[in-house]
């Protein structure tokens, strides 16, 4: 059963992982294969595939 504190901490580890990247340089996100804009979209799209696959879907 997806729990009210699974989604919050679910969350909050999606803005900790924004965060760390937004502080990485231009030069360190080229080399892991990001840009900046990358990180604005990630959120919504991290949040739904974690969400779906633990429903099994």
């Amino acid at each position: 059963m997806f729990n009210v504190f699974d989604g919050w901490r679910e969350r909050r580890s999606i803005r900790r992982t924004r965060q760390h990247l937004s502080q990485l340089s231009d030069q360190m996100l080229t080399d892991i294969g990001l840009i900046r804009a990358d990180i604005d979209s990630m959120g919504a799209h991290c949040f739904g595939r974690r969400s779906d696959a633990r429903r099994g879907n």
